[in-house]
């Protein structure tokens, strides 16, 4: 495939990652192994193994996974956005987050 740009070539590349983990749930699992996925929502569930009760929960919007953690900032991240925060690389390059998240989960990028 070729790219107009390097937009193009991260929009593409967040598309694969979003398709091939179903709008992010892999994403999510993979961060969060106790998350009880249910239809287009989760139960609440911690984020922080501290958290004495769960304050983070996730909803599936446009077939788009996205995390609110009440406990903490109280933003909405789709689950990219999530996997960054957790993994210490927000504010990073986001070509350097999808990188990460197609290693970890064995996704091949164009």
């Amino acid at each position: 495939m070729t790219y107009t740009d390097g937009a193009d070539r991260l929009r593409h590349w967040k598309a694969i990652i979003l398709d091939r983990t179903s709008g992010g749930e892999l994403i999510l699992q993979k961060l969060y192994p106790t998350i009880k996925f249910r239809d287009a929502r989760t139960d609440h569930f911690r984020v922080r193994e501290a958290d004495k009760t769960p304050s983070a929960v996730a909803y599936r919007r446009d077939q788009i996974w996205y995390v609110v953690d009440y406990g903490g900032d109280g933003k909405w991240r789709n689950a990219i956005d999530q996997y960054a925060l957790e993994r210490g690389l927000d504010g990073g390059p986001f070509i350097e987050i999808l990188k990460a998240i197609a290693g970890e989960l064995l996704i091949t990028l164009p």
